[in-house]
């Protein structure tokens, strides 16, 4: 087995690695952190009144709640702790400096089954490529540690079905987590990010992946952002 290593990828790679870091490397370690104060507390099980405080700290049933009653225009991290649970939830970060922590790498999951050639809700039109992530970021320094992103639409369902069946979709693209306009500087550490089509999508910014896991089995890591993995497994799933 070749040994781990650092790997630049997307257009200006050729920029010292500090100025594609940018701070990352510092931010990763501090995810490392599990004794810092949360802003924040998701629980799966939660069954009280969102935003209610215990111990000065609110709690929340979903994400989206948590991501809701975060500040605006914060200049300073934003930590979210996720209590273990499956997460099932189409997600944007629109501000900046969220944080989300994850109390196990593999039973902390946030999860969709969106896919490209989807019907929208309620619309005519598809989710598309570009909007068919999990959880897409659209804001600066946004940082992850020790959770899952999936998609987890069947894509191997579809995959084996004939080409004139007409429940076959001809766009399975299905991206589990996105760096969109307006993100810059996001660090991952210790997150697993899965799918099979279009897994990882780094479209904007300057974005650090540390002792991540990325698997997927068809064009599973692309955009025209720059992303450097740091000790990282890329993983390509069978079809």
């Amino acid at each position: 087995m070749q040994p781990k290593r650092r790997l630049c990828i997307g257009a200006g790679v050729t920029l010292p690695l500090t100025m594609m870091l940018d701070g990352c490397t510092s931010t990763a370690v501090v995810l490392q952190q599990s004794d810092l104060p949360v802003n924040a507390v998701v629980n799966a099980s939660y069954a009280g009144i969102a935003a209610a405080t215990t111990n000065g700290i609110p709690h929340y049933k979903t994400l989206q709640q948590a991501l809701d009653g975060a500040p605006v225009n914060s200049t300073t991290p934003w930590r979210i702790a996720l209590r273990n649970g499956r997460y099932h939830e189409k997600l944007e970060v629109t501000k900046p400096h969220i944080q989300l922590i994850g109390e196990s790498r593999t039973a902390t999951v946030i999860t969709f089954d969106a896919y490209a050639g989807q019907k929208r809700p309620g619309a005519s039109s598809t989710w598309t490529t570009a909007g068919c992530a999990t959880l897409t970021v659209r804001a600066p320094d946004f940082a992850a540690s020790n959770l899952t992103i999936e998609n987890a639409y069947d894509y191997l369902g579809n995959d084996g079905k004939a080409a004139d069946d007409p429940s076959r979709s001809n766009d399975p693209q299905a991206v589990a987590f996105m760096l969109a306009a307006g993100s810059d500087r996001a660090c991952l550490r210790d997150v697993t990010l899965t799918g099979h089509q279009d897994t990882l999508f780094v479209d904007a910014g300057r974005s650090y992946f540390a002792s991540c896991t990325v698997s997927g089995g068809v064009d599973f890591i692309f955009g025209a952002g720059q992303a450097v993995f740091d000790l990282c497994d890329i993983i390509s799933r069978p079809r």
